[in-house]
């Protein structure tokens, strides 16, 4: 996940993984220019698509804060996994 018109996270470097990781990598990118979704620049709809994503992954085993606050961070969400 990325913010389209993020610097750090460029659509060229975008590219080279997409390039290695082909059909493994899903993309999504959300409007604005900032960089970290999950913490400094948190984005609640990026958050939610993790959190779903490993609740799929890993049903019943995943721990929840239905508050998640501007610290979070992907290690956080991923603290309780499997």
């Amino acid at each position: 996940m990325r913010y389209a018109d993020d610097k750090l996270a460029s659509e060229r470097h975008m590219g080279v993984l997409k390039d290695a990781f082909g059909d493994h990598l899903e993309t999504v990118e959300f409007d604005g220019n900032d960089h970290s979704l999950l913490t400094l620049d948190f984005h609640q709809p990026a958050y939610q698509r993790v959190q779903d994503y490993f609740r799929a992954l890993c049903p019943g085993r995943i721990a929840y804060n239905p508050s998640p606050s501007l610290t979070h961070s992907l290690l956080q969400a991923l603290t309780r996994i499997c």
